[in-house]
């Protein structure tokens, strides 16, 4: 945003329901078959995150720049920014790397550790008495295993 805040993280997992577990506070978790966003997640996101964000600015008006993921481009939400008076712009397919070079350098990094995050916690969680090692994870910096 304009003014230095940042929208909440919204995690997607592939499950029917919301895992039972806690999450950091102001990480908005769902759930659905895809484990991805798709139009009924866009959808409630424009209501419930960036419509009460858009708010708080004190211009009526928002822009919001979008990659042109398949989500981000069907009628339904592109009506509901439109009457949320959000004018948007979509990157090209092709232009990410140019035009989002966060989007490219660390998503691969921090997927890969969000992937080694659930793996090890699971592993853990299950007290498998054949496991020969102990793992510390410190998702933001780096996984250490350590053998036995």
């Amino acid at each position: 945003m304009t003014d230095r805040t940042k929208l909440p993280p919204i995690i997607i997992f592939k499950l029917v329901n919301v895992p039972w577990e806690e999450f950091p506070d102001g990480v908005i978790v769902h759930a659905n078959s895809q484990g991805w966003m798709n139009e009924n997640e866009m959808s409630w996101w424009v209501e419930n995150v960036w419509t009460q964000h858009a708010r708080w600015n004190s211009n009526p008006k928002s822009f919001l720049v979008l990659d042109s993921f398949n989500a981000h481009r069907t009628d339904v939400v592109k009506r509901r920014f439109y009457e949320k008076n959000t004018d948007l712009a979509i990157i090209l397919g092709g232009l990410t790397s140019h035009l989002q070079p966060l989007d490219v350098s660390l998503n691969k990094s921090f997927k890969a550790k969000v992937f080694y995050f659930i793996l090890f916690y699971y592993l853990n969680k299950v007290n498998l008495s054949f496991c020969l090692f102990k793992i510390n994870i410190n998702v933001f910096n780096k996984i250490d295993v350590v053998t036995l």
